[in-house]
């Protein structure tokens, strides 16, 4: 007699999480070789990485950048959408899975359909493993809203981007620190910020003292990169203009925004430059998903 396990594909005696929680990486393989993609699902994918692969590619060769890969994930709750928000930004990255070598896309492309929409989902993420670099950062967004600020989303994305990379938090100072990497400064700002003020740049008492932190930053400017801040007074006001904002926003925007968000979350906009994209999502907490049946 034929039992039921026997009959699905799948090993029905993996345990299924009632809740997907976004930041957590150590459930990440199981939740993307367990990954059912339904027809919708799929059809929604293809969307995504066509736009994805297309705008990335019209960047590699020189092309404007443009704000066009944005993306609202909605849902009932227990729809999944926190699922398919966590799986599609590591599939994008692609990271390893497990000790055994295998990626998220080599894993995610075994649940695709042999359809031709199937197809052209595999060529596209095989398009994306070869050619794009993408970062996953997953944060909450509405704990990084800012009081002075608190509906700008732009704003909020542009922060966690350089946060993740290792600069500060305000992109403004952010901004002026990965003018000064670019320049191989970035250490003697450490070093003289340090010297001046008695406290490390990278700190809570440095870099990241909101309110001082501009007008320390206008007495060490000049002795680091005088041709750039040849005064404090000019100093001041590149640390500290409207203009400097809305010119990191143009120039160091974050770059590719495939991260679904979950319920009042928003992704970010996508830029990218050579071969290189970031790839971000702002789940505003883990909801409750179910797996469709095999």
């Amino acid at each position: 007699m034929t039992t039921v396990r026997e009959v699905i594909k799948r090993d029905i005696g993996v345990k299924v999480e009632g809740v997907v929680k976004v930041f957590d990486r150590s459930a990440l393989a199981n939740e993307v070789r367990e990954y059912v993609v339904t027809d919708k699902i799929e059809d929604e994918l293809k969307r995504i990485v066509d736009t994805f692969t297309q705008v990335s590619e019209t960047l590699r060769r020189g092309g404007a950048s443009r704000d066009v890969v944005g993306m609202w994930v909605s849902g009932f709750f227990g729809s999944g959408k926190s699922h398919f928000a966590k799986v599609l930004g590591y599939l994008l990255q692609n990271d390893e899975l497990g000790t055994d070598g295998e990626r998220c896309i080599d894993a995610f492309v075994k649940h695709l359909s042999d359809s031709q929409r199937g197809k052209d989902v595999r060529l596209r993420l095989g398009e994306i493993k070869l050619n794009t670099q993408v970062r996953t950062i997953a944060f909450e967004i509405k704990s990084r809203q800012s009081l002075t600020n608190p509906n700008s989303v732009g704003e909020i994305l542009l922060s966690e981007f350089y946060r993740d990379i290792g600069f500060g938090e305000n992109f403004v100072v952010a901004r002026i620190e990965r003018r000064l990497h670019q320049r191989g400064l970035l250490d003697k700002l450490a070093e003289t910020f340090e010297s001046l003020h008695g406290v490390p740049w990278r700190s809570e008492q440095g870099r990241e003292d909101l309110m001082t932190v501009r007008r320390r930053l206008s007495k060490v400017l000049p002795k680091i990169d005088p041709k750039e801040y040849p005064d404090e007074d000019s100093a001041s006001r590149r640390s500290t203009t409207p203009s400097a904002t809305r010119s990191s926003r143009r120039k160091a925007s974050p770059t590719s925004s495939s991260r679904g968000s979950t319920r009042r979350s928003r992704p970010a906009a996508s830029r990218s430059t050579s071969c290189s994209s970031s790839t971000r999502w702002a789940p505003s907490s883990a909801t409750r998903t179910r797996r469709s049946a095999s």
